[in-house]
């Protein structure tokens, strides 16, 4: 989609209590109770976490075969560039337990987090 492939997604609103809005209301932020949580940065743990899931298509055979291995290598194979990846596949699993405990995100992206947190411990 347009928002992954540019990293640009406006902003977004939840709604806390219903009413309307019209042309010309003042729309104003009263909060920002976790300003470290920016929506870039909670893309960019899902989007990670999805890359996390995916298996590599590097060094797929000819005949089409795709090996089914972690983009990121959690045991730090592979020397420098593997212990890297793994310091990385780390640090984004740190930010997504952190993002599933927001109090503040939504139960849809809590559930989200928590969902594919538990399909990569297996």
């Amino acid at each position: 989609s347009r928002v992954e492939s540019t990293g640009r997604s406006g902003w977004y609103t939840r709604v806390l209590k219903t009413g309307w809005v019209a042309p010309g209301d003042t729309v104003e932020r009263l909060d920002c109770p976790c300003p470290e949580w920016t929506i870039r940065r909670a893309q960019s743990v899902r989007l990670g976490l999805e890359m996390l899931r995916r298996p590599s298509r590097a060094g797929a055979a000819a005949d089409g075969d795709s090996p089914e291995r972690p983009l990121f290598s959690r045991s730090g194979e592979g020397g420098v560039e593997g212990v890297a990846a793994a310091q990385d596949a780390r640090a984004l699993l740190d930010d997504a337990e952190a993002l599933a405990a927001c109090p503040h995100l939504s139960p849809d992206w809590r559930h989200l987090m928590r969902t594919a947190l538990q399909g990569l411990r297996g």
